[in-house]
């Protein structure tokens, strides 16, 4: 997806070298591009693709899953939580920005607010958690299933702004309290970005983060 000139101005690139942004299987060109637009392309791919959480999450993955605990215990109270899981997995498969589709609300909070978990829950299943995966500061599995009192705080607060706060990633852009996640604003179209507030050099920022932790790569073609 072409991403415009005056971002390229920003990366301090030759002005007739355009960027093209491509994620594994997506590699489709818009169909507006004209030859004279550019003489080099270079390429910036998700190095992971589709399956580069870092790339398709605008939260902690944490946000984005479901603990055993939390599982087992809606699925023994409500019958159709399969069904809603589904549908709910299917409304991203229906985007093409898949999860990292602009104002979907992550499966955690859209979990909790369907059904109705209340905090004491919620805290009782996570203390369970804790003591299953351990330490929760250093125990790497604690990023998919461990929440700390802030982040439950920030959960049952009622403020989307706040949540993002505590859980928008370093790779994420955040305007107005909400977070877009790098698949969005890499392959957005100008009036999209433009539409959610989204600049030019704000992604030029993360492109340059994105780079040096390898979740995109750059190569020239000629």
């Amino acid at each position: 997806m072409k991403i415009e000139k005056s971002l390229l101005k920003a990366l301090a690139l030759l002005s007739a070298v355009a960027i093209i942004v491509a994620v594994s299987g997506c590699g489709k060109e818009p169909d507006n591009k004209t030859e004279d637009e550019t003489t080099t392309q270079t390429e910036i791919l998700a190095t992971g693709g589709d399956e580069d959480q870092r790339y398709v999450y605008a939260y902690a993955p944490k946000l984005h899953s479901l603990s055993s605990g939390l599982l087992d215990y809606i699925s023994e109270r409500h019958e159709d939580f399969d069904t809603w899981l589904a549908e709910y997995s299917q409304s991203a498969k229906d985007s093409p920005y898949g999860t990292a589709a602009p104002g979907r609300t992550p499966l955690a909070v859209a979990t909790i607010e369907k059904f109705d978990i209340s905090k004491s829950v919620f805290e009782e299943i996570n203390d369970n958690e804790v003591k299953l995966y351990g330490n929760i500061e250093n125990d790497s599995l604690t990023e998919y299933s461990c929440f700390t009192e802030e982040e439950i705080d920030a959960l049952y607060s009622g403020d989307s702004a706040l949540i993002t706060e505590v859980f928008a990633t370093e790779y994420a852009i955040v305007v107005d309290g909400k977070a877009f996640a790098p698949k969005f604003y890499l392959n957005a179209s100008a009036n999209e970005l433009a539409e959610y507030g989204i600049t030019d050099a704000m992604v030029s920022e993360k492109i340059t983060v994105l780079l040096a932790d390898s979740i995109i790569t750059e190569s020239e073609e000629n």
